[in-house]
């Protein structure tokens, strides 16, 4: 069964079981199995309750994961399992056993599933939820008094012998098995890359057009860059695979695969299992930028490149894009243990940790919010604006400027006829006070272009209309000339 197994850990009472259920609760019921890290505690019916409650239950040892180990490689393999039920009131496994079916997702949670070698090899995603000691500590006793029926002396107690101490010594550096990095930005991943990886002449493969950014800070560590023709279905997959074949000492390839900037193309199932087949069995990394894929309001996503090519490919993503643009929050998965350890001592020397006060904001807006919800919103509006942006194209635009429709995200790309200028247009259509974006800062090599981008995303109808107007009639002043 092709199952995804997600390894979940955190202090106590880090909020990596809300995590969990959210998840759940996101890919569907039906979809996700949760199974505690708890469950697996050892069983000790040999110790009276007076010497089960001395145990150290937050040491590595304190779990069976053989046996969790065990099942989940027969729930992977498509069988059921009878997973341990633990009673925390009496320290020590009951009788009961909760019957688990093999479902597409698997979910572990708990305070140590990644120190654990063999488990962590087992999962395909591993999280870290890493909180405040203030905070964590506050829940654990709200939860353990109220949910668990302990006294708050004992919580006290327990927490200082044991929790506390555990904690620092083998759940604190758990973390750094964790494949999810935040940065501030997933801009910032750009540079990161580029300087963990790239010494002056080293190769990367990009789209052309593409993130004219992404082509900037790339530039800061001198390679040569390798540019593949973009088509309305995707990257050129005949040119990738001469590319590939041809420079086999690429160190990335960088891919915007939902919504590219600039041209707002998508790849076709075709294409994305074709770049799969190219890069899988190379030395490639795969740099998957995806800050657009939540805002697809019509046709179908693929699948992210990560789910074939596994620790050969780095998938980013941002908040920025359906939360706020001023929300420099951004997230990383990189699976390749090397790999993230350089990422991660870069970081740390570049700015010791992403901004604090920042991901508390987007946190509690993320608790009070339902981003669900939100997203399906800012969707539908898109939808309408890219619509009716397309609609006064057709409108207003003279006979030869072309565009490509987008299924979402937030550009659309155009093309001027008879070889006009992209700078020429921008130059005529300031004065009327419209601006677009030229193409040439998104080629490597191109210049003087003939295409453009232009956004809908924040602009009302009345501008819309009011602005591609005043474009069609600076296109027809150049035409004139």
């Amino acid at each position: 069964m092709n199952n995804l197994i997600i390894g979940i850990a955190g202090g106590s009472g880090s909020g990596k079981t809300t995590l969990a259920l959210r998840l759940k609760e996101r890919f569907g019921e039906d979809e996700v199995r949760l199974i505690s890290h708890d469950s697996y505690y050892k069983r000790h019916d040999e110790l009276p309750f007076a010497e089960r409650c001395k145990l150290n239950y937050d040491h590595p040892d304190a779990f069976d994961n053989d046996l969790l180990i065990q099942h989940l490689k027969e729930l992977k393999a498509g069988r059921a399992i009878d997973c341990p039920v633990y009673d925390y009131a009496n320290h020590n496994r009951s009788s009961e056993v909760q019957h688990i079916e093999p479902a597409p997702v698997l979910i572990v949670e708990g305070i140590l599933p990644l120190a654990e070698p063999e488990l962590c090899s087992l999962f395909d995603y591993k999280i870290y939820v890493d909180t405040d000691a203030d905070e964590r500590i506050l829940r654990r006793i709200l939860r353990d008094v109220k949910e668990r029926g302990r006294s708050l002396d004992s919580v006290i107690a327990q927490y200082r012998a044991t929790v506390k101490p555990m904690h620092e010594a083998f759940v604190e550096p758990s973390k750094r098995n964790a494949d999810i990095i935040i940065p501030n930005g997933s801009q910032q991943v750009l540079t990161m890359m580029g300087a963990c990886m790239l010494d002056p002449g080293d190769k990367v493969i990009v789209e052309d057009p593409t993130y004219l950014v992404a082509l900037q800070s790339f530039h800061f560590f001198d390679p040569e860059i390798l540019p593949v023709t973009i088509n309305p279905d995707g990257i050129d997959c005949d040119a990738l695979a001469a590319a590939v074949a041809a420079n086999p000492d690429v160190k990335f390839a960088y891919v915007i695969p939902n919504f590219q900037n600039p041209t707002g193309l998508s790849y076709s199932q075709q294409v994305h299992d074709r770049v799969v087949e190219i890069f899988r069995g190379t030395d490639i990394v795969v740099l998957e930028d995806n800050p657009y894929r939540e805002l697809r309001f019509s046709g179908t996503a693929t699948d992210s490149f990560g789910k074939e090519l596994g620790e050969q490919c780095c998938m980013l993503g941002t908040f920025s894009k359906i939360v706020a643009p001023g929300m420099r929050i951004g997230w990383v998965c990189v699976r390749n243990k090397e790999l993230r350890e350089k990422l991660l001592s870069y970081k740390a020397t570049a700015d010791l940790h992403t901004n604090i006060f920042s991901q508390l904001v987007l946190a509690q807006y993320l608790a009070d919010n339902d981003i669900d919800a939100h997203i399906e919103k800012t969707k539908v509006l898109y939808k309408h604006k890219a619509e009716l942006m397309m609609d006064c194209m057709r409108k207003y635009l003279p006979e030869g400027v072309e565009f490509t429709p987008t299924e979402g995200g937030m550009f659309l790309w155009a093309k001027l006829p008879n070889g006009m200028s992209a700078v020429d247009l921008y130059r005529v259509a300031l004065t009327k006070g419209v601006a677009i974006c030229p193409g040439d800062p998104f080629y490597e090599k191109a210049r003087n272009v003939s295409t453009f981008r232009i956004n809908y995303s924040n602009s009302s109808d009345e501008v819309i209309e009011k602005g591609i107007r005043l474009l069609g009639e600076a296109c027809e002043e150049l035409l004139a000339k």
